[in-house]
């Protein structure tokens, strides 16, 4: 299982490579690429906003990629993005600023952040646990989507975690969940 595991790390590590050169490829070369065409109220907004700055990014929308062009930017506004999820369709974004849930046969897409039930925005894993959407964030502990309800169920220091700062979370075969946190050489196990 270490091996795998190993081999999982270094794909990660290859795939955000690969995005980060996409992006720099799109920086210097933005004539070239295309982004998500702005929806109305982001175009009136854009229109206030001084030359050379980015739009105010949207909460949820629809892209409008270009099957002409080769990239299509999938705009989160300035923020970095820490952890890739594919989950069939969807595709989960976690930033800086929230988790993106991006449907891949509709190009709809939605942020969930603090004002969605995260209690923070800052994201640095997105994964699933059984059939649930799992993010964790840093300062925010561990979140747990509801997807009947859309709303978020969350653990953190006053609920036992063992810190705010969650960097990963991986089931073991006995039920286990393991939750790695900011604190030196430590996880948190919930027996299962």
């Amino acid at each position: 299982m270490a091996l795998s595991l190993r081999a999982a790390g270094i794909g990660v590590i290859a795939l955000g490579t690969a995005l980060a050169g996409a992006y720099q490829l799109g920086r210097s070369n933005a004539g070239a690429l295309v982004a998500a065409a702005p929806a109305p109220a982001a175009a009136a907004a854009s229109a206030v906003v001084p030359p050379g700055h980015p739009p105010a990014p949207q909460r949820e929308g629809k892209l409008a990629p270009d099957p002409t062009q080769k990239f299509t930017h999938f705009r989160v506004g300035n923020k970095n993005v820490k952890r890739l999820f594919v989950d069939g369709d969807t595709v989960w974004v976690g930033t800086s600023g929230g988790a993106v849930r991006y449907d891949t046969k509709t190009d709809e897409y939605k942020l969930f952040d603090t004002k969605s039930g995260l209690l923070s925005n800052g994201v640095f894993y997105v994964g699933k646990l059984d059939d649930r959407v799992v993010v964790g964030t840093y300062g925010g502990g561990l979140s747990l989507l509801d997807a009947k309800t859309g709303g978020w169920e969350t653990y953190n220091i006053p609920e036992g975690l063992g810190d705010a700062f969650v960097y990963d979370v991986l089931k073991a075969r006995n039920g286990d969940v393991w939750i790695a946190t900011g604190r030196a050489s430590t996880a948190s196990r919930a027996g299962g």
